[in-house]
């Protein structure tokens, strides 16, 4: 454990003690401890890591097309694996590959985004997406590239939207869940549509047998539609992050009208996550939401106008956050933690 708590604790101090509101030079040293972790990662290290090792090797050995059981997989990973294997013959690239561009795009995103890159990364790790990022490749770059079409939503893009999460698709076919954010985002955020929002909503509990059923088929995911029994804590953060986002609602908007935006990918993050209670199926496709999610909560601390209690309003969620983090990463196989020489 204890390479992700030196990872860990200079972040949190950053995020309780650095409270500007444009604080975003320091993304890099954010992002650096998160991305060596990835980079150096032994093979036993998180649940899909050893696959992906296979995937390198098949590639470098030229029997990739030979095996069934990878026809599944998106051309786009293929691509990027084929030029690895041009650089290096050993399986680590992928990942230090991998790594670098986990630092090139989110380096970006958050010198666009984010009014402080350590508070973001606490709660990136709190809300369980780091431990994703750090073992699923595929899924993990096309959820970058769509952060990338973040952008075109607020300048109004929409051709290079689709194109870009059309882009991302060539990674993972559940980028295409993506598809939705553009006119859900662009909706105006009025109060008077919270009921819509229920209705729609109950109708989607009502059919979630036979959406986890289509998209279990479509997207090949073996979760099955089985109730998990697991997910109530986040998906009472979730609730909470939503309620609080419509009961500020006008402040989010006078603080900055692209906060419109990101109250409405919340209320879909917050969706997907209370169907993921039923099935694993909509897991995936609510990580390509919870970067927003993230920069609600930053703007919600934001809103608190008096200088002493937003400190200790985001003292407490950083901390909170950051133990969430160290108390989920001894139940999901990150721990002990390996360096790849290892």
């Amino acid at each position: 454990m204890l390479p992700f708590i030196i990872a860990l604790f200079p972040i949190l101090f950053a995020a309780v003690f650095q409270m500007k509101h444009k604080e975003n030079k320091f993304h890099f040293f954010t992002l650096l401890p998160l991305a060596l972790l990835i980079a150096l990662k032994g093979e036993s290290i998180g649940a899909d890591t050893e696959n992906y090792n296979r995937f390198f090797i098949a590639m470098r050995n030229g029997t990739f097309d030979s095996e069934p059981s990878y026809e599944r997989l998106e051309l786009g990973y293929k691509f990027f694996l084929r030029m690895l294997t041009h650089i290096s013959q050993n399986p680590q690239i992928q990942h230090i590959a991998y790594a670098l561009l986990f630092l090139l795009f989110f380096g970006l995103f958050l010198k666009k985004n984010a009014a402080s890159s350590a508070r973001f990364g606490i709660l990136f790790m709190g809300m369980n997406l780091f431990s994703f990022y750090f073992t699923g490749i595929r899924q993990a770059l096309a959820m970058m590239i769509c952060l990338l079409a973040y952008e075109c939503i607020k300048k109004k893009h929409t051709i290079r939207f689709f194109l870009t999460a059309a882009l991302a698709t060539l990674f993972h076919k559940a980028a295409l869940f993506f598809l939705l954010a553009y006119p859900i985002a662009r909706m105006k955020v009025k109060k008077k549509r919270i009921p819509l929002y229920v209705i729609l909503f109950a109708l989607v509990m009502t059919l979630h047998q036979f959406l986890f059923e289509f998209a279990s088929e479509f997207f090949d995911i073996k979760y099955g539609v089985e109730e998990t029994g697991n997910g109530y804590i986040s998906v009472i953060i979730m609730a909470i992050i939503t309620i609080f986002s419509f009961l500020k609602t006008k402040q989010l908007l006078a603080q900055n009208p692209n906060n419109s935006y990101l109250i409405n990918l919340n209320v879909v993050h917050m969706s997907l996550w209370v169907l993921r209670l039923f099935s694993r199926t909509a897991e995936r496709p609510s990580m390509f939401y919870t970067c927003f999610t993230i920069l609600l909560v930053e703007q919600l601390i934001l809103t608190v106008k008096n200088s002493k209690e937003r400190f200790w309003i985001n003292a407490a969620t950083m901390c909170f956050f950051a133990a969430l983090f160290i108390y989920r990463i001894n139940t999901i196989g990150l721990i002990p933690y390996r360096f790849f020489w290892q």
